[in-house]
């Protein structure tokens, strides 16, 4: 996992590692694809998943059960949304409230931990990927790989004020 003081400082590599990753679905073939879209995060066994790890993520070190969980359900997400799985700077909450994403649906999924985070993720990614509606997934691998409970609950209130700033924005426009 990410202490607070590495995100801080690799917020850039993150970025630069969701591009490559985007970068390599972008090009996979749908077997690949298929694979990972099936991928258990829970119990990441998948030769495709691992090529990822030893390719992008970690070919230095082993990484933790819990950091192996995390990278499959981002890459599981991302590839459920393929073709249309990442797009740099647009905001997950702006998506969220311009797709109708429910406030209390929203609630739920920030208020979620650990595996239900995990699985919160597969149904999110779902659920963008009926609407072709990308958005940049390094929020989320943020939000998945912080251990800092502060830096944590920051990302948390990012995406809800997105969210709320854009439904508001939406209701203005509409009167």
């Amino acid at each position: 996992m990410i202490s607070s003081e590495e995100l801080n400082l690799s917020e850039k590599s993150l970025e630069t590692l969701i591009a490559k990753l985007a970068c390599h679905l972008a090009f996979a073939g749908r077997g690949e694809i298929a694979s990972l879209r099936r991928l258990n995060v829970e119990e990441p066994f998948s030769p495709e998943f691992w090529k990822f790890v030893v390719t992008y993520i970690s070919p230095d070190r082993p990484l933790t059960p819990e950091e192996e969980k995390s990278w499959a359900a981002i890459i599981s997400g991302m590839a459920k949304m393929a073709p249309f799985h990442h797009c740099k700077g647009r905001s997950l909450g702006k998506v969220l409230a311009e797709e109708k994403f429910t406030e209390q649906r929203l609630l739920k999924l920030l208020r979620l931990q650990g595996h239900h985070l995990r699985a919160g993720i597969r149904r999110l990614a779902i659920f963008l990927s009926s609407r072709a509606e990308p958005f940049d997934w390094t929020t989320i691998a943020a939000l998945l790989l912080t251990q800092d409970p502060e830096k944590n609950e920051e990302i948390r209130r990012r995406i809800a004020r997105d969210y709320f700033l854009t439904q508001k924005q939406k209701e203005a426009e509409n009167e």
